[in-house]
């Protein structure tokens, strides 16, 4: 009996030594469960780090193109706006007409000379005629300002 004790003894101390080295092996695997759960969690990352990069990319391109045509546009405007001030602004139109009336002038008298203008006589009174009624309206609108500030 003492025999089949120590046997007994003997199949129990190989078997805690198997079962040692078993969970031994299974941490082992479950270390490279681990790993692996990891290193494929690292390639899907930098896969979905290299789409980002490329909408990024993308992005950065959409955004430098929208930058040279924001540009583009905000010098046409401005060139518009100068443009448009010298016709538009009163102060502004005044000076540079009178600044450059002889050049104008000028210009003007070229002009009829190469086209071999001539002003006819019905012309001449139908300028004149509107040039009165224009003054005519002037005055108007100033008596009626006044009488107005008056009252």
């Amino acid at each position: 009996m003492e025999e089949k004790i120590k046997e007994l003894e003997d199949k129990n101390k190989e078997l805690q030594d198997k079962n040692k080295e078993l969970q031994d092996k299974n941490n082992e695997l479950q270390e490279a469960i681990t790993r692996l759960n990891k290193s494929i969690y690292v390639t899907v990352m930098e896969d979905k780090i290299q789409e980002l990069q490329e909408v990024i990319k993308e992005s950065h391109k959409e955004i430098s193109s929208l930058k040279a045509e924001n540009e583009s546009i905000s010098e046409t405007l401005n060139e518009t706006k100068v443009h448009l001030k010298r016709y538009t602004a009163p102060a502004s139109s005044k000076k540079y007409y009178q600044e450059n009336k002889e050049k104008i002038i000028n210009r003007v008298k070229k002009y009829q000379e190469r086209t071999n203008y001539k002003q006819s006589k019905e012309q001449a009174k139908e300028y004149y005629k509107n040039t009165c009624l224009r003054r005519k309206e002037k005055l108007e609108e100033t008596l009626e300002k006044e009488e107005k500030d008056d009252i």
